[in-house]
């Protein structure tokens, strides 16, 4: 039988029982299919208010007691935990204990932060104050080569800060942009 959990921060409809919360755990893991931070994971769940960080934190370890998951370490700055294959097992066997609007949210808040990742590990934005404002200097990069490497002037650093966070919003759409203002499209064929 679960335990009791606490609820504070947990927004209606979120998890309220220490099963749910390893479960979604397990599921969040085997969804995302790729070893995770504790940082990673909670934010997933704190970000709609799905769990309570306490639970969270005392569910991880239980899981990993349990043999559902395994810290592992990277060499990186944070040990990433992965599914074994118990783990997996119950998130297959289970998944529809948790209500699918948490395993949603959860899942997209997984795939979202992953993209920003991705993005951030993909791009480089820097800026710097120039005599008369602030050079912000924009590099995408694919496989090997840069596609676009560009420096914009901004007279504030406030436009400079905006423009950065547009940039990490959606970089392909800034290169097409970008490259539809070069090259034209299709209505101008």
């Amino acid at each position: 039988m679960s335990n009791p959990v606490f609820t504070s921060g947990v927004t209606p409809g979120g998890l309220t029982s220490d099963y749910e919360i390893r479960l979604a755990i397990c599921y969040l893991l085997w969804k995302l299919n790729r070893p995770l931070t504790f940082e990673q994971i909670n934010d997933c769940f704190q970000f709609d208010g799905l769990l309570n960080y306490f639970e969270f934190s005392q569910a991880l370890q239980q899981l990993q007691d349990m043999g559902h998951i395994q810290k592992e370490s990277t060499g990186e700055d944070q040990a990433r935990y992965r599914l074994t294959g118990q783990g997996v097992q119950a998130a297959a066997e289970f998944e529809h204990s948790i209500p699918l609007s948490v395993r949603e949210k959860a899942v997209q808040a997984g795939q979202q932060m992953l993209l920003r990742e991705k993005r951030l590990r993909d791009n480089r934005v820097e800026y710097h104050k120039v005599e008369d404002g602030y050079q912000l200097n924009i590099r995408l990069s694919d496989f090997g080569s840069d596609l676009m490497r560009l420096s914009v002037f901004f007279a504030t650093e406030e436009e400079c800060l905006q423009a950065k966070r547009r940039f990490f919003e959606d970089p392909p759409a800034v290169y097409a942009g970008i490259m539809q203002a070069l090259c034209g499209g299709p209505e101008e064929a």
